[in-house]
């Protein structure tokens, strides 16, 4: 699932070329899945959940559409600790990211966003309590970079409906 068009259209190109032809790709809304309640024993979401208006409904919607025992993993920025450290990450994202958007899409400002994004975001621990705050038990908790990169994997209560 993704809201983009263009990159559901890729990842059915790249399928093409041999994938699993078992996967399903579809344009949608995180906010609304289009799918019904415990619809699935896993979910996965990469850099996602910094990017949608509400992270806590976003995580409620994810819950809602697990089974119960579900997985669900999620990989992304979070606002680094300590405060010296926040400003040499941003400062790299932005510099490196100017890079690789002219590299690669003839476009320095493509990924400015960033960084705004994650000085916009919570903290991996604030990540962590908003997943239990979801229903959700934590089994893995990885914060890289003084936690400007993290892994949560949570499982959805058995309990839960």
């Amino acid at each position: 699932l993704d809201a983009s068009g263009e990159m559901i259209a890729q990842a059915r190109r790249v399928q093409a070329l041999g994938g699993n032809d078992r996967l399903q790709f579809q344009v949608g809304d995180m906010m609304a899945l289009p799918f019904p309640d415990r619809s699935f024993d896993g979910i996965t979401i990469g850099y996602g959940l910094r990017n949608v208006p509400d992270f806590s409904a976003a995580l409620a919607e994810i819950a809602r559409v697990l089974k119960p025992g579900g997985v669900v993993g999620c990989l992304d920025f979070a606002r680094p600790r300590p405060w010296l450290w926040r400003k040499l990450f941003l400062g790299y994202l932005a510099a490196m990211g100017s890079i690789y958007g002219w590299w690669w899409h003839g476009e320095a400002d493509v990924y400015r966003y960033i960084g705004r994004s994650i000085d916009h975001f919570v903290s991996w621990r604030e990540l962590t309590q908003a997943m239990r705050d979801a229903g959700f038990e934590l089994v893995v908790e990885r914060p890289r970079l003084f936690g400007g990169v993290c892994l949560h994997v949570g499982r959805k209560a058995c309990a839960q409906s």
